[in-house]
């Protein structure tokens, strides 16, 4: 065997790779959320009240699962900033309460 050939040749037990496509298109892969929906999702976010009822819509609705998971990621992080603005407002209340009661008031 000569050189130029034998580096040509593919060995016969090896499978050829398919393409990327063809691999991956039985898997159902959900289409990606678009920019314009991010655009408007993010401008009914900046609206007082309207945002509170859309992240439990976008979370708990039929939308798409990625966006789905995001807002159940954002509902989760403002339930702890509430647990943990609970906790400092009483410990300062309770700081502020006992100074007031050794001042004499």
């Amino acid at each position: 065997m000569d050189n130029n050939n034998m580096y040509n040749q593919e060995p016969q037990n090896m499978q050829t790779q398919q393409p990327y496509q063809q691999v991956y298109q039985n898997e159902n892969l959900e289409e990606p959320v678009t920019f314009g929906d991010w655009m408007l999702s993010l401008l009914l976010m900046m609206i007082p009240c309207v945002n509170i009822v859309m992240m439990f819509v976008y979370a708990f609705g039929n939308g798409k699962k990625s966006k789905s998971n995001f807002f159940k990621a954002y509902l989760v992080w403002m339930l702890i900033s509430i647990v943990l603005s609970v906790i400092i407002i009483a410990i300062f209340g309770a700081s502020m309460a006992a100074m007031m009661a050794t001042m004499g008031y």
